[in-house]
């Protein structure tokens, strides 16, 4: 399942950088472990609606994004992938809590 869950992380990357036919888009894509998202990335690749990623971060159930201007924010996707693999693993929110 991680595997899977990897192989489908690295063509949704490979997916927005642009080009997923690619090989080395591939292998860039699972090597990018620092990119920053937007939200909007973050609910694609999450799957969740905007809202309830903010709502999560509230109840410190998701990772909190990075000031990356005085107003925009980013999350790093390595914090991302950490939310997703701690989902896979426990299946529940207080699996990503007590991984922090």
């Amino acid at each position: 399942m991680i595997e899977k869950r990897s192989a489908l992380t690295t063509k949704t990357v490979a997916h927005l950088l642009g080009d997923e036919n690619e090989p080395s888009t591939s292998l860039l894509a699972a090597s990018l472990r620092e990119m920053l998202l937007r939200v909007d990335t973050v609910s694609t690749i999450t799957g969740l609606s905007v809202q309830t990623i903010y709502r999560l971060m509230s109840q410190e159930a998701f990772p909190r994004p990075v000031r990356i201007t005085g107003h925009a924010r980013a999350w790093k996707l390595s914090e991302v992938m950490g939310w997703i693999d701690s989902r896979e693993r426990g299946g529940d929110q207080l699996a990503y809590k007590a991984a922090k």
